[in-house]
């Protein structure tokens, strides 16, 4: 079945119980008419203390869409937790916000529609035209053999891959070496440079260890439950000059698992040492799959 076809009626799906939210971005879609451009439902944006979801998200234009039926319009205090919500989504993000108001005739709805389609259409045209513009292409972006040609890979690629052969065969890595008996290894050297380690860490907790991956402070926190093991590894790891090429586990919006590409991260030696725990900061968002250098 194809991804796209699969993840837009999966998205539709996952508005249908809110019937102008859905009647508002299946008649989007639609009416954008464009296989390239991708759509992400229920985005997170983290604010100051705390996160928001946006009922709809476009990466290619950093342009939220939030559809607020009557609900959010019943007091004046819930208008402006709304406003200032979404004054802090476009300070701290720097991101657009358009707001479809539902209380309003179908005509005007229809009307704001229209313009917002006016609206993305511009903006694809302007990135044609600076050779910016990336299309949607999920089958590409989750294919090893495409970045391998391509010599780079970057975090803001969202290059997402669908199991840990997939990252083996990025790096030429034998996947073998990452089964342990009927385990799974967390990590494997890479084959042509030791000093870095190919990593694929989950939230949850697997074989006593746990991984707290923190996108707004770019590290990602490494800990075993087992306090003496923890400090022991944490020993090991201030003699040696790892750095890690990380692939965070997570789940995708078909509830696949998968693993999105992060960037190279290097032991933060004073944080982990003064808090006795394993706190790995990112270097860069870039690694040459070639030359192993950090771009």
């Amino acid at each position: 079945m194809d991804y796209k076809l699969t993840y837009i009626s999966k998205l539709f799906q996952k508005t249908s119980n809110k019937i102008y939210e859905h009647y508002i971005i299946t008649r989007i879609w639609h009416l954008l008419n464009n296989n390239d451009i991708e759509m992400i439902a229920q985005q997170y944006v983290r604010l100051e203390n705390k996160y928001a979801l946006t009922d709809i998200y476009f990466p290619q234009f950093d342009i939220h869409v939030e559809v607020n039926e009557p609900a959010h319009y019943i007091t004046p205090e819930k208008i402006e937790l709304d406003i200032n919500r979404n004054e802090s989504i476009i300070n701290i993000s720097n991101h657009q916000i358009k707001i479809f108001d539902c209380r309003k005739p179908i005509e005007e709805i229809h009307k704001d529609i229209d313009d917002f389609i006016i609206c993305i259409k511009s903006l694809i045209s302007n990135q044609i035209k600076n050779s910016t513009y990336k299309p949607w292409n999920p089958n590409q972006d989750r294919n090893p053999l495409y970045w391998k040609e391509q010599k780079t890979i970057s975090s803001n690629d969202n290059i997402s891959f669908n199991n840990v052969e997939d990252i083996c065969t990025l790096f030429d890595a034998n996947f073998s070496k990452t089964k342990r008996g009927f385990l799974r290894k967390g990590a494997i050297a890479h084959p042509q440079n030791h000093n870095f380690i190919i990593w694929w860490p989950s939230s949850k907790k697997r074989q006593k260890w746990r991984n707290f991956y923190d996108a707004e402070k770019s590290i990602i926190i490494e800990e075993n439950i087992d306090q003496e093991k923890n400090l022991n590894h944490l020993k090991y790891l201030l003699n040696a000059n790892e750095t890690r090429i990380l692939f965070y586990q997570y789940k995708d919006f078909l509830g696949l698992t998968s693993y999105r590409f992060k960037g190279a991260f290097k032991l933060d030696r004073e944080e982990s040492g003064n808090k006795k725990i394993i706190i790995w900061k990112k270097i860069s968002d870039k690694f040459h799959l070639t030359t192993c250098e950090i771009v």
